[in-house]
């Protein structure tokens, strides 16, 4: 198994000189693990919200803040012109979002005016107290989502990632069933489940950075219903969309191989 797998990884660097890939793949049913470089840092870009969105939950219950909450969103608010993913960014000025919507934009369309809103909520001090505690030791919110150098500086890994959708899926986690909900909902696929059959759900959240001429990442990580939970991370110069359909062909050779 480890061949296999292995093989596909270093024809890919091999294609890609300048490419680093990094892959954590657990199999629910027989417990086998495939690791490559899992444990070492990346950036973060999008998939920093999985995080964010588990620390809101346990906020909630020790907080006790509703769901129903309703918070102010003003296009004063620097925030509104930092640029990248999200639908907020043109909607009307002084707005009210329930905390549950603000999720759900997070989540299905990667909106980062509704991370930061989350993350002024939380708090950055709080949301790393609380990776911590969840033994994620690869991971770290440094800076709010916004456009720029500074999104390379929030870290995580495959193995971190892997690990978060496991607590959920094993309700390991304040409200797992609300973070599953959530990460049902996105909006997009950068590459893993294209070629995975529809018969089981799939949970999800992907990542990209790729405003800098001389560096792209690319990271997705699905756990795939009850069967496996796979993470992958390519960093480099090819093009996205070489990364994407990487991801999608070891998304299909993972789940043929185990299943």
């Amino acid at each position: 198994m480890k061949n296999i797998f292995l093989e596909n990884i270093y024809k890919f660097e091999e294609d890609n000189r300048k490419s680093s890939v990094f892959v954590y793949a657990e199999n629910l049913i027989t417990g086998e693990i495939f690791k490559y470089k899992a444990t070492q840092c990346f950036p973060a870009a999008s998939v920093i919200k999985i995080f964010i969105l588990a620390s809101l939950l346990d906020y909630s219950i020790k907080k006790d803040v509703s769901f129903n909450k309703k918070i102010y969103i003003n296009k004063i608010d620097p925030m509104i012109k930092a640029g990248g993913s999200g639908i907020i960014k043109y909607l009307h000025n002084n707005i009210l979002l329930t905390i549950e919507d603000l999720c759900v934009l997070m989540m299905s369309q990667s909106d980062n005016i509704a991370t930061n809103k989350i993350v002024d909520l939380v708090g950055i001090d709080y949301i790393n107290k609380y990776i911590k505690y969840l033994n994620l030791g690869s991971t770290k919110l440094l800076n709010k989502i916004q456009k720029g150098n500074d999104l390379f500086a929030n870290k995580t890994s495959c193995a971190d990632c892997v690990n978060l959708f496991k607590l959920a899926s094993q309700n390991n986690i304040p409200l797992s069933k609300k973070f599953l909900y959530f990460t049902s909902i996105s909006q997009t696929d950068y590459g893993i489940s294209r070629f995975l059959p529809d018969k089981f759900k799939i949970y999800r959240k992907e990542g990209i950075l790729d405003h800098l001429e001389d560096r792209i990442v690319v990271n997705e990580t699905v756990l795939a219903g009850d069967l496996f939970v796979l993470s992958i991370c390519v960093d480099g110069e090819q093009d996205k969309r070489v990364s994407m359909d990487f991801m999608s062909e070891f998304g299909a050779l993972i789940y043929n191989y185990w299943f």
